[in-house]
């Protein structure tokens, strides 16, 4: 009976992550994709829309051709909603979003926490708990909360082992924060493996087996996820703070090519030391509107984008992503995308096919509420029975 259980609960997810990344797709596409008979297809999809997780959305055409009609199915927004917590260098947000992963409501921290990181972790989880109880009147239709933060993680455990970002170097238990407030289920992730993973689940990753997202701030971070489409897959990341460029010399990665190099160049050194995280992030963005009008510092963004490029060769080339995503900051600024592009085909030139490169303009805080729609709605095990009573009530 438990594997009879635990098949039910596979076969329903799968079905309800259809639907959450293509809205409107059929029962028959649904079927057809994963291998299930329409009777299970119905049954499953009857037992969502009963409990109020999908709706049917009227008939449609998606091809635009007569006698190919259908009802598409799509998820409903009101039956649902999750919390997603972004915490980096340029933004600390918490925000308030349905199944259909539109915002309800958010809250921006004025200022970088330091020091305790626990205080802050608090404050943010209050503010989850006001917008809580502001437009959720069904307690069980919080489904859980995903943060995605720089920082050092016990992932398994709920938490932050150290964030050097903000001078976090003690432990935060983060699920008991968590626990001692809204008591949802948490999952937790770094920024760059959380878009990367919001990409291949939801964006223009969709049915890319091999996906690397490389997220260039001040310093840089890695996700990927390498495996079949739809067979098994694994998943990682790492902040790359610590990390040293291959030539021996003892350097850091984001001392000589990150955002903060670029800021020494144009700064120096001893400026740069006498800012935060979070003034260097305002000052990089503010750089890159700039470099639209001033060459000197265009050129600037070229070259560290080249050098980007080449340090990171022999890991991207060990990974070999059919697709990497550069996002952040620095991928905003077109001068450093047009250098990284460059050297990238330079260097892979020789190999066939050559990856492709583009951009992502997905932040860690809406990266955090796809983390929570896949870790607690897709990969859950909601209880449909208790949803079903509180949609008939």
């Amino acid at each position: 009976m438990a594997l009879q259980n635990d098949i039910g609960t596979q076969n329903r997810n799968s079905v309800l992550t259809q639907i959450m990344q293509q809205p409107a797709i059929s029962r028959s596409a649904i079927g057809m994709r994963l291998n299930l008979n329409g009777a299970s297809v119905s049954r499953i999809t009857r037992d969502l829309i009963d409990a109020g997780l999908v709706r049917e959305t009227g008939v449609s055409d998606p091809e635009g051709r007569p006698g190919r009609r259908f009802i598409g199915l799509s998820p409903h927004g009101p039956g649902g909603y999750i919390i997603g917590i972004g915490l980096n260098a340029f933004r600390q947000s918490v925000t308030l979003a349905d199944l259909e992963n539109t915002k309800i409501a958010e809250w921006v921290s004025e200022a970088t926490p330091k020091g305790d990181g626990a205080a802050f972790l608090r404050i943010c989880i209050e503010k989850a708990a006001e917008m809580v109880a502001a437009h959720v009147t069904d307690p069980t239709r919080l489904f859980g909360i995903g943060i995605a933060v720089a920082a050092d993680l016990d992932k398994d455990a709920g938490i932050i082992l150290r964030a050097p970002t903000f001078g976090w170097t003690d432990p935060i238990n983060v699920q008991q924060i968590v626990d001692e407030t809204l008591k949802i289920p948490l999952a937790l992730e770094m920024p760059s493996l959380a878009i990367n993973m919001a990409e291949a689940d939801f964006g223009v990753g969709k049915g890319i087996a091999n996906l690397a997202t490389l997220h260039c701030s001040l310093g840089f971070g890695i996700g990927v996820r390498k495996g079949e489409v739809s067979g098994e897959q694994v998943n990682f990341g790492r902040v790359l703070n610590s990390a040293l460029v291959p030539d021996g010399s003892g350097r850091k990665l984001d001392a000589i090519c990150g955002g903060v190099s670029i800021l020494k160049q144009v700064m120096t050194a001893e400026a740069v030391a006498q800012k935060s995280d979070s003034e260097l992030g305002a000052i990089l963005v503010d750089l890159i509107q700039k470099s639209r009008d001033r060459p000197e510092i265009a050129a600037i963004f070229e070259k560290k984008a080249r050098l980007t490029a080449q340090y990171m060769s022999l890991t991207l080339d060990i990974i070999r992503p059919e697709l990497l995503l550069l996002g952040g900051p620095l991928a905003v600024s077109d001068d450093y995308f047009a250098g990284f592009t460059s050297e990238f085909q330079t260097i892979f030139g020789t190999n066939t096919p050559v990856p492709t490169v583009s951009t992502t303009p997905l932040t860690p805080t809406g990266a955090s509420r796809f983390l929570a729609l896949r870790a607690h709605v897709l990969m859950g095990n909601l209880d449909l029975a208790a949803l079903k009573r509180s949609s008939a009530a």
